[in-house]
């Protein structure tokens, strides 16, 4: 389950958080979802991290704890690193046309690695 710090942490006037994305130092800005899109089609995706339900993404309020800090919002969580690049990412979002994307992205990077065995 994805927790936030607070629920206050998801702000009602947007429809992504970029918690983290690649490996940054403390203070630096994330990188960009197209450059999290575009590692994903170089590197393989670490199936140790992946969630129980929806592979490495989940519906937020959909969950009994996420019930508590998501109610109804339609927030989903996607969260994960890979095999042999450190490139971890946590982002939040409840945009329809992201969470598509993310998840089209996830699918092919396991559908790639699946073929080859990986």
């Amino acid at each position: 389950m994805i927790k936030p710090e607070a629920a206050e942490t998801l702000p009602t006037d947007t429809l992504t958080v970029i918690y983290g994305n690649g490996s940054k130092w403390y203070g630096e800005a994330p990188d960009s979802i197209d450059t999290l899109i575009a590692v994903m089609t170089e590197n393989t995706l670490d199936l140790e991290l992946q969630m129980d339900n929806d592979r490495f993404c989940e519906l937020l309020d959909d969950d009994p704890v996420g019930a508590e800090y998501y109610p109804g919002t339609g927030w989903h969580g996607f969260l994960g690193n890979f095999e042999e690049l450190s490139h971890n990412f946590h982002i939040s979002t409840r945009d329809p046309a992201l969470i598509a994307r993310l998840k089209a992205a996830i699918d092919a990077n396991l559908a790639r690695c699946s073929k080859r065995g990986t």
